[in-house]
């Protein structure tokens, strides 16, 4: 190597910490590590619930809301004392639709499986704790282990609904 090349070389490694790999090529590492992402989030985060959502407390003020809200505005699908406590898939997808339907004013159509479009619904009005409501999750609300997030997002989407009605705008999503 030329002793201009060698110069340089060294006067590089101490501003970037370069180094020569045993082929001759430069490696050269910052020593300034990148933040590429905001700090605190990293990819394959899964963001906790902090809710209590397994507090029989909780989940009673919750179906309590729901119950109510759902009176308040009509709800045209038959609801029982077992609806908010361990619904059919079909009765928590009309419960979910019917929300929609408030939330947009109607202005929400359904296009793929009911799973997936809400699962994009709920990633796109930051919904924070929608990894606890995936596809199996959606596909199987009313279980013991599922049921308890679904009750957390169905209030979470009535009081939303609340506010969208009590501003006079509607929602808006990350398209």
């Amino acid at each position: 190597m030329a002793k201009h090349q060698v110069g340089l070389l060294k006067r590089e490694s101490t501003l970037s910490d370069c180094s020569l790999t045993s082929s001759g090529s430069v490696r050269r590492s910052s020593i300034f590590p990148r933040q590429s992402m905001a700090p605190g989030m990293a990819i394959g985060h899964v963001a906790k619930d902090t809710r209590p959502t397994r507090n029989p407390q909780f989940q009673e003020q919750c179906r309590t809301n729901v119950y109510q809200y759902l009176l308040d505005t009509r709800c045209p699908y038959p609801m029982n004392a077992k609806t908010l406590v361990s619904p059919t898939q079909k009765e928590f997808q009309n419960l979910v639709q019917f929300l929609v339907q408030i939330l947009f004013q109607g202005g929400f159509t359904w296009l793929k499986t009911f799973e997936m479009d809400c699962n994009t619904l709920l990633r796109d009005l930051k919904y924070p704790a929608h990894d606890s409501c995936g596809k199996t999750a959606l596909g199987a609300p009313g279980t013991p282990q599922n049921w308890p997030h679904m009750l957390a997002m169905l209030n979470w989407l009535v009081d939303l609904c609340k506010v969208s009605l009590t501003t006079g705008r509607e929602v808006e999503t990350n398209d």
